[in-house]
């Protein structure tokens, strides 16, 4: 049975508005600073791969030039090292955490709003073996699935990506080469430059997510998704 590899933030979920909420509340902005940097906070959305990226942009916006903002970004990540960013991951997984405990699941997961492409994917429901790959953490993902009603065969979240180069390393090393496979992403970083014909998938970009510069859309995707389910 044929492969359907997900990624979630800005593919399924709409998460900027809860990613927003986390790292404002750990910077403690005002409501002033909040109003004044929050169209701009979606804006970049797409520059951020990572949770720690948050922080990056954050200190970009509140600077208030906006000269150049994604190689300001990209400098800056230069200079994060991995026990900060890993501290810096805990603390952020952690106050998801405490708003979950604190405010419920569903309040939460109405923060993060499906996208149009996971409406879709949910009333066609295709014959594929499904499932995550996300640097999301895998406790919030399954959530987000169980409050939705969508079920995958397995999640791979932020703590399954450790140890490996990149998505493509992770799916190359994780799945079988033989077994065909459909890996959808809004990263061009993820997609691009690699030999997915090599390994038997098909890569496509999420035009409609954060990270997509050269994405297809999402009418696109499904007609794709509809033909390899005819010949799965």
């Amino acid at each position: 049975m044929r492969k359907l590899i997900l990624d979630f933030d800005g593919v399924l979920a709409d998460s900027w508005v809860e990613c927003f909420h986390l790292i404002s509340k750990k910077n403690k902005l005002t409501k002033l600073q909040i109003d004044s940097i929050s169209e701009n906070f979606k804006k970049f959305r797409y520059l951020v791969a990572k949770p720690y990226g948050f922080q990056i942009l954050l200190e970009i916006l509140l600077s208030n030039d906006l000269t150049n903002v994604p190689a300001k970004f990209f400098n800056e990540q230069a200079n994060w090292d991995e026990d900060s960013i890993d501290v810096f991951h805990r603390d952020f997984f952690q106050s998801r955490e405490n708003i979950i405990k604190k405010n419920g699941r569903k309040a939460w997961v109405d923060m993060n709003p499906v996208t149009d492409f996971f409406k879709e994917l949910k009333r066609k429901g295709y014959n594929f073996k499904k499932y995550i790959l996300s640097t999301k953490d895998e406790s919030s993902i399954s959530i987000w699935l169980s409050e939705n009603n969508f079920e995958v065969d397995k999640v791979y979240g932020s703590n399954s990506l450790k140890g490996y180069e990149n998505k493509f390393d992770f799916i190359k090393k994780t799945f079988c080469h033989n077994s065909k496979k459909i890996f959808i992403d809004d990263n061009d970083k993820f997609i691009e430059g690699f030999d997915w014909v090599g390994i038997n998938c098909d890569a496509c970009h999420a035009g409609w997510g954060y990270s997509s510069k050269n994405g297809d859309t999402v009418e696109n995707i499904i007609k794709k998704l509809n033909y390899h389910d005819l010949h799965n």
